[in-house]
Protein backbone atom coordinates (compact mmCIF):
# COMPACT_ATOMS: atom_id res chain seq x y z
CA UNK A 1 0.00 0.00 0.00
CA UNK A 2 1.50 3.78 -0.73
CA UNK A 3 1.54 3.98 3.34
CA UNK A 4 3.85 1.01 3.70
CA UNK A 5 5.62 2.33 1.26
CA UNK A 6 6.36 5.80 2.90
CA UNK A 7 7.35 3.78 5.93
CA UNK A 8 9.86 1.82 3.82
CA UNK A 9 11.30 4.48 2.15
CA UNK A 10 11.63 6.49 5.57
CA UNK A 11 13.07 3.60 7.05
CA UNK A 12 15.65 2.87 4.28
CA UNK A 13 16.95 6.69 4.38
CA UNK A 14 17.45 6.58 8.76
CA UNK A 15 19.32 3.40 8.03
CA UNK A 16 21.42 5.27 4.84
CA UNK A 17 22.24 8.08 6.92
CA UNK A 18 23.51 6.54 10.06
CA UNK A 19 26.01 4.78 7.81
CA UNK A 20 26.85 7.89 6.56
CA UNK A 21 27.10 9.37 10.13
CA UNK A 22 29.73 5.91 10.74
CA UNK A 23 32.06 7.72 8.11
CA UNK A 24 30.84 4.81 5.41
CA UNK A 25 29.00 4.79 2.40
CA UNK A 26 28.15 0.84 2.16
CA UNK A 27 28.50 -2.16 4.99
CA UNK A 28 28.88 -5.54 3.30
CA UNK A 29 25.77 -7.39 5.02
CA UNK A 30 28.29 -10.15 6.01
CA UNK A 31 30.03 -7.89 8.51
CA UNK A 32 27.47 -7.43 10.13
CA UNK A 33 27.00 -8.35 14.37
CA UNK A 34 24.88 -7.05 17.35
CA UNK A 35 26.47 -4.09 17.63
CA UNK A 36 26.00 -2.43 14.41
CA UNK A 37 22.39 -2.70 16.05
CA UNK A 38 23.17 -1.32 19.00
CA UNK A 39 24.89 1.87 17.83
CA UNK A 40 22.04 2.28 15.43
CA UNK A 41 19.43 1.91 18.09
CA UNK A 42 21.14 4.58 20.19
CA UNK A 43 21.86 6.54 17.06
CA UNK A 44 18.10 6.78 16.77
CA UNK A 45 17.33 7.42 20.56
CA UNK A 46 19.54 10.29 19.98
CA UNK A 47 17.50 11.78 17.17
CA UNK A 48 14.94 12.21 20.03
CA UNK A 49 12.31 9.37 17.64
CA UNK A 50 9.72 7.85 20.11
CA UNK A 51 10.16 4.38 21.24
CA UNK A 52 7.41 2.93 18.83
CA UNK A 53 9.19 4.64 15.66
CA UNK A 54 12.60 3.71 16.67
CA UNK A 55 11.43 0.08 16.98
CA UNK A 56 9.77 0.18 13.44
CA UNK A 57 13.20 1.35 11.95
CA UNK A 58 14.83 -1.50 13.71
CA UNK A 59 12.25 -4.01 13.00
CA UNK A 60 12.70 -2.91 9.35
CA UNK A 61 16.41 -4.00 9.92
CA UNK A 62 15.94 -7.02 10.27
CA UNK A 63 13.28 -7.58 7.94
CA UNK A 64 16.58 -7.16 5.59
CA UNK A 65 18.10 -9.92 7.67
CA UNK A 66 15.61 -12.31 6.83
CA UNK A 67 15.33 -11.26 3.13
CA UNK A 68 19.32 -11.71 2.99
CA UNK A 69 18.97 -15.33 4.54
CA UNK A 70 16.17 -16.11 1.53
CA UNK A 71 18.59 -15.13 -0.45
CA UNK A 72 21.48 -16.77 0.06
CA UNK A 73 23.84 -13.95 1.28
CA UNK A 74 24.01 -14.67 4.84
CA UNK A 75 23.07 -17.68 6.77
CA UNK A 76 21.88 -16.46 10.00
CA UNK A 77 20.32 -13.31 10.97
CA UNK A 78 23.14 -11.64 12.91
CA UNK A 79 20.44 -9.69 15.06
CA UNK A 80 19.06 -12.53 16.57
CA UNK A 81 18.00 -12.05 20.79
CA UNK A 82 18.64 -8.75 20.51
CA UNK A 83 16.98 -5.80 22.84
CA UNK A 84 14.46 -3.30 21.15
CA UNK A 85 12.86 -0.20 23.19
CA UNK A 86 10.81 -0.49 25.80
CA UNK A 87 7.01 0.92 24.34
CA UNK A 88 5.10 2.29 26.75
CA UNK A 89 1.40 1.88 26.03
CA UNK A 90 -0.85 4.52 27.03
CA UNK A 91 -4.20 4.75 24.82
CA UNK A 92 -4.41 8.63 23.86
CA UNK A 93 -8.71 9.79 23.81
CA UNK A 94 -10.58 12.80 23.33
CA UNK A 95 -12.41 14.11 26.25
CA UNK A 96 -16.25 15.36 25.82
CA UNK A 97 -15.76 18.79 25.27
CA UNK A 98 -13.00 17.90 22.81
CA UNK A 99 -15.28 16.12 20.68
CA UNK A 100 -17.92 18.87 21.04
CA UNK A 101 -14.75 21.14 19.55
CA UNK A 102 -14.84 19.07 16.55
CA UNK A 103 -18.15 18.70 16.09
CA UNK A 104 -18.92 22.08 15.77
CA UNK A 105 -15.41 23.03 13.64
CA UNK A 106 -16.22 23.82 10.29
CA UNK A 107 -14.82 22.53 7.23
CA UNK A 108 -15.50 23.30 3.75
CA UNK A 109 -13.08 21.15 1.53
CA UNK A 110 -15.28 17.30 1.26
CA UNK A 111 -12.10 15.74 1.24
CA UNK A 112 -10.90 16.93 4.91
CA UNK A 113 -15.21 16.81 5.87
CA UNK A 114 -14.49 13.13 4.80
CA UNK A 115 -11.91 12.30 7.49
CA UNK A 116 -13.57 14.50 9.88
CA UNK A 117 -17.00 12.87 9.40
CA UNK A 118 -15.29 9.01 9.71
CA UNK A 119 -13.22 9.95 12.72
CA UNK A 120 -16.24 11.03 14.64
CA UNK A 121 -18.52 8.08 13.45
CA UNK A 122 -15.39 6.05 15.25
CA UNK A 123 -15.87 8.28 18.36
CA UNK A 124 -19.45 7.35 18.67
CA UNK A 125 -19.38 3.64 17.45
CA UNK A 126 -16.19 2.42 18.35
CA UNK A 127 -15.14 1.37 15.01
CA UNK A 128 -11.46 0.61 14.52
CA UNK A 129 -10.68 2.60 10.54
CA UNK A 130 -9.92 -1.22 8.71
CA UNK A 131 -14.01 -1.89 10.04
CA UNK A 132 -14.82 1.96 8.97
CA UNK A 133 -13.26 1.09 5.76
CA UNK A 134 -14.98 -2.18 5.54
CA UNK A 135 -18.46 -0.97 6.38
CA UNK A 136 -21.53 -2.06 4.70
CA UNK A 137 -24.97 -1.14 4.77
CA UNK A 138 -26.48 -4.69 5.32
CA UNK A 139 -24.65 -4.15 8.65
CA UNK A 140 -26.98 -1.82 9.94
CA UNK A 141 -29.62 -3.67 11.49
CA UNK A 142 -33.18 -2.51 13.27
CA UNK A 143 -34.72 -4.37 16.50
CA UNK A 144 -38.07 -5.12 16.94
CA UNK A 145 -38.40 -1.96 18.97
CA UNK A 146 -37.41 0.38 15.95
CA UNK A 147 -33.42 0.80 17.40
CA UNK A 148 -30.27 0.73 15.06
CA UNK A 149 -27.47 -0.71 15.53
CA UNK A 150 -24.06 -1.92 13.76
CA UNK A 151 -23.79 -6.18 13.63
CA UNK A 152 -20.35 -6.55 12.87
CA UNK A 153 -17.29 -8.67 13.27
CA UNK A 154 -14.34 -6.90 13.54
CA UNK A 155 -11.26 -7.38 11.25
CA UNK A 156 -8.86 -7.49 13.46
CA UNK A 157 -10.09 -10.12 15.92
CA UNK A 158 -13.17 -11.77 13.42
CA UNK A 159 -14.84 -10.82 17.38
CA UNK A 160 -18.53 -9.59 16.71
CA UNK A 161 -19.31 -5.98 17.62
CA UNK A 162 -23.10 -4.84 18.50
CA UNK A 163 -22.89 -0.99 18.35
CA UNK A 164 -26.15 0.82 19.30
CA UNK A 165 -26.46 4.18 16.92
CA UNK A 166 -26.08 7.26 18.41
CA UNK A 167 -28.15 9.76 17.15
CA UNK A 168 -25.21 11.52 16.23
CA UNK A 169 -24.07 8.22 14.13
CA UNK A 170 -27.42 8.27 12.63
CA UNK A 171 -26.84 11.41 11.27
CA UNK A 172 -23.21 10.66 9.73
CA UNK A 173 -24.81 7.49 8.52
CA UNK A 174 -27.77 9.12 7.14
CA UNK A 175 -25.48 11.93 4.80
CA UNK A 176 -24.12 8.56 2.68
CA UNK A 177 -27.21 6.60 2.86
CA UNK A 178 -29.41 9.07 1.26
CA UNK A 179 -31.46 8.29 -1.93
CA UNK A 180 -29.52 5.36 -2.05
CA UNK A 181 -31.71 1.38 -2.29
CA UNK A 182 -28.66 -0.62 -2.60
CA UNK A 183 -28.24 -2.89 0.59
CA UNK A 184 -25.18 -4.19 0.26
CA UNK A 185 -22.46 -1.71 -0.43
CA UNK A 186 -19.83 0.23 1.22
CA UNK A 187 -20.98 3.14 3.28
CA UNK A 188 -17.97 5.39 3.44
CA UNK A 189 -15.82 6.45 -0.12
CA UNK A 190 -12.63 5.00 -1.02
CA UNK A 191 -9.76 7.17 0.72
CA UNK A 192 -6.19 6.76 0.85
CA UNK A 193 -5.29 6.12 4.97
CA UNK A 194 -2.12 8.49 4.73
CA UNK A 195 -4.40 11.39 2.85
CA UNK A 196 -7.25 10.41 5.56
CA UNK A 197 -4.73 10.70 8.98
CA UNK A 198 -3.47 13.70 7.29
CA UNK A 199 -5.89 16.01 6.99
CA UNK A 200 -7.38 14.59 10.32
CA UNK A 201 -3.99 15.76 12.22
CA UNK A 202 -4.75 19.26 10.19
CA UNK A 203 -7.94 19.37 11.58
CA UNK A 204 -7.16 18.53 14.91
CA UNK A 205 -4.05 21.48 15.04
CA UNK A 206 -6.76 24.10 13.57
CA UNK A 207 -8.90 23.02 16.47
CA UNK A 208 -6.45 23.36 19.16
CA UNK A 209 -6.27 20.10 20.45
CA UNK A 210 -3.43 18.74 21.70
CA UNK A 211 -3.72 15.16 21.23
CA UNK A 212 -2.85 14.37 17.72
CA UNK A 213 -5.45 13.07 15.92
CA UNK A 214 -5.90 9.31 14.39
CA UNK A 215 -8.65 6.58 13.81
CA UNK A 216 -7.15 4.64 16.99
CA UNK A 217 -7.80 8.25 19.30
CA UNK A 218 -11.47 7.49 17.89
CA UNK A 219 -11.92 4.19 19.20
CA UNK A 220 -9.98 5.01 22.31
CA UNK A 221 -12.52 8.00 22.83
CA UNK A 222 -15.28 6.09 22.60
CA UNK A 223 -14.63 3.45 25.20
CA UNK A 224 -13.26 6.28 28.00
CA UNK A 225 -16.86 8.37 27.04
CA UNK A 226 -18.98 4.92 27.12
CA UNK A 227 -16.92 4.31 30.65
CA UNK A 228 -17.76 7.49 31.73
CA UNK A 229 -21.09 7.78 30.98
CA UNK A 230 -21.48 4.64 33.42
CA UNK A 231 -21.94 1.97 30.41
CA UNK A 232 -21.24 -1.59 32.17
CA UNK A 233 -17.66 -2.91 31.38
CA UNK A 234 -19.41 -5.85 29.71
CA UNK A 235 -21.63 -3.98 27.74
CA UNK A 236 -18.43 -1.95 26.30
CA UNK A 237 -16.36 -4.87 25.72
CA UNK A 238 -18.88 -6.35 23.05
CA UNK A 239 -20.04 -2.89 21.58
CA UNK A 240 -16.22 -2.28 20.83
CA UNK A 241 -15.62 -6.21 19.64
CA UNK A 242 -12.98 -7.33 22.42
CA UNK A 243 -12.50 -11.14 22.83
CA UNK A 244 -12.33 -10.62 26.83
CA UNK A 245 -13.31 -7.99 29.65
CA UNK A 246 -9.76 -7.32 30.38
CA UNK A 247 -8.68 -5.91 27.19
CA UNK A 248 -12.15 -3.17 27.97
CA UNK A 249 -10.71 -2.79 31.96
CA UNK A 250 -7.71 -0.61 30.26
CA UNK A 251 -10.16 2.18 29.66
CA UNK A 252 -11.19 2.09 33.01
CA UNK A 253 -7.77 2.17 34.76
CA UNK A 254 -7.48 5.65 32.02
CA UNK A 255 -10.21 6.97 33.50
CA UNK A 256 -8.83 6.29 36.98
CA UNK A 257 -6.06 7.76 36.37
CA UNK A 258 -7.86 11.00 34.69
CA UNK A 259 -10.20 11.16 38.07
CA UNK A 260 -7.27 11.20 40.17
CA UNK A 261 -4.76 13.86 38.40
CA UNK A 262 -8.09 16.12 37.86
CA UNK A 263 -8.80 16.01 41.75
CA UNK A 264 -4.81 16.80 41.71
CA UNK A 265 -4.79 20.17 39.48
CA UNK A 266 -8.05 21.11 41.30
CA UNK A 267 -6.41 20.59 45.25
CA UNK A 268 -3.20 22.68 43.46
CA UNK A 269 -5.57 25.50 42.27
CA UNK A 270 -7.60 26.01 44.93
CA UNK A 271 -4.21 25.90 47.60
CA UNK A 272 -2.87 28.69 45.20
CA UNK A 273 -6.16 30.73 45.55
CA UNK A 274 -6.12 30.40 49.20
CA UNK A 275 -2.58 31.86 49.51
CA UNK A 276 -4.15 35.19 47.83
CA UNK A 277 -6.40 35.35 50.37
CA UNK A 278 -9.94 34.56 50.85
CA UNK A 279 -10.85 30.63 50.96
CA UNK A 280 -12.17 28.98 47.73
CA UNK A 281 -15.09 27.57 50.28
CA UNK A 282 -16.22 31.32 51.08
CA UNK A 283 -16.57 32.42 47.89
CA UNK A 284 -19.29 33.05 45.88
CA UNK A 285 -19.61 33.07 42.22
CA UNK A 286 -22.85 34.46 40.46
CA UNK A 287 -24.42 33.10 37.80
CA UNK A 288 -25.21 34.87 34.91
CA UNK A 289 -28.97 35.07 35.97
CA UNK A 290 -27.90 36.06 39.16
CA UNK A 291 -26.60 39.28 38.11
CA UNK A 292 -23.97 41.43 38.88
Amino acid sequence: SPSTYQNDCRSDSGLRDFVRSRGESDIPIPTLAPDFFEAYRFYLKRRGYAASTTNQYLHWLSRLMRRAIARGVIRFNPFEGVRYETEKYRPRFLQKHEVERLLTFPVRDEATELSRRMFLFSVFTGLAYADLRTLRASQIETDGAGRRYIRKARQKTHEESLVPLHPIAEQLLSLYLKDDKTTDRRIFPDASYSLLTHRLKAIGKACGLLEPLTFHVGRHSFGTLTLEAGISMESIARMMGHASVTTTELYARITDRKISEDVDRLISRRGKAGEGGAAPGNRVVKSPEQGA
